[in-house]
C-alpha cells in the first residue's frame, strides 16, 4: 500500500481533473493501469475535494477491469470517511 503524502494543501483543479481522467481511462484497460492509478490517488486522497473523491468513487463501480484494485480504493475511501467524521475520543 502506497505511503499516504503527507502534504495537506488541495490539489489544483486541473491536477484533480487529471486524476480523475486517468481513473476513467484505467476503468478500460485490463493493464496495470488500474493499480498505478489507484495507488496514486491513496496517495494523495487527501488533497481531493469531497466532490472530486465523490465522482471517482461513483465511476469505480463502473470499471470494467481489475475489479480488486477499484475495490481497495472504495474500501479506503470508507475508511477514510469514517475516521475524518469520528474524531479520537478524548479519554
Amino acid at each position: 500500500m502506497p505511503t499516504t503524502n503527507t502534504n495537506h494543501t488541495p490539489l489544483s483543479d486541473p491536477m484533480q481533473t487529471a486524476m480523475l481522467f486517468a481513473a476513467r481511462y484505467a476503468h478500460y484497460r485490463q493493464t496495470g493501469a488500474a493499480l498505478a492509478v489507484v495507488s496514486a490517488l491513496i496517495s494523495c486522497w487527501h488533497q481531493l475535494t469531497p466532490h472530486t473523491r465523490d465522482q471517482i468513487i461513483r465511476e469505480s463501480i463502473d470499471a470494467v477491469y481489475n475489479q480488486d484494485d477499484w475495490q481497495r480504493l472504495r474500501a479506503f475511501s470508507t475508511r477514510y470517511d469514517s475516521s475524518i467524521k469520528s474524531p479520537p475520543s478524548l479519554k
